[in-house]
């Protein structure tokens, strides 16, 4: 109340008792509306209560999304993993076609040089007997 009079007091002088009466009712005025507006205790209390609320209602609805998203990525994942296994199924199995033919060719190939080393093996020997028969025939004549 003392600032009111000191408002008064100070403008009184300057722009007349009407002017100053004008003023101050226009800065209480002012003052009664922005204390209407302004949020009570009991105002910030309903809306901690509303907000927490709407948390508790937030937090069940994304615990319940993400129970059925862990099921969709359950689901997704099992089925990826029956693909890829379908797929290393089949690539095993192309593989092991795969090993099956090489290891038959590289017999084959196995056997054919066999054959040409036993050819070779006989045709040395050969030559030889013939060479040691032509030494002893030498020695005996």
């Amino acid at each position: 109340m003392s600032k009111r009079i000191e408002l008064y007091n100070l403008l009184k002088g300057k722009i007349g008792e009407e002017g100053t009466i004008a003023i101050i009712d226009a800065i209480d005025e002012v003052a009664e509306r922005a204390k209407s507006e302004m949020a009570t205790k009991a105002d910030l209390m309903a809306l901690e209560g509303s907000l927490k609320a709407d948390l508790i209602i937030l937090e069940s609805k994304i615990k319940t999304d993400s129970v059925a998203l862990e099921g969709k990525m359950k689901a997704e994942m099992a089925a990826l993993e029956g693909r890829l296994n379908e797929r290393i199924t089949t690539l095993e199995g192309r593989l092991n076609e795969r090993i099956t033919t090489e290891v038959s060719r590289l017999e084959q190939k196995l056997s054919e040089t066999k054959a040409d080393i036993t050819k070779w093996m006989f045709l040395f020997w050969i030559g030889q007997i013939a060479a040691m028969i032509l030494i002893l025939r030498a020695f005996v004549k």
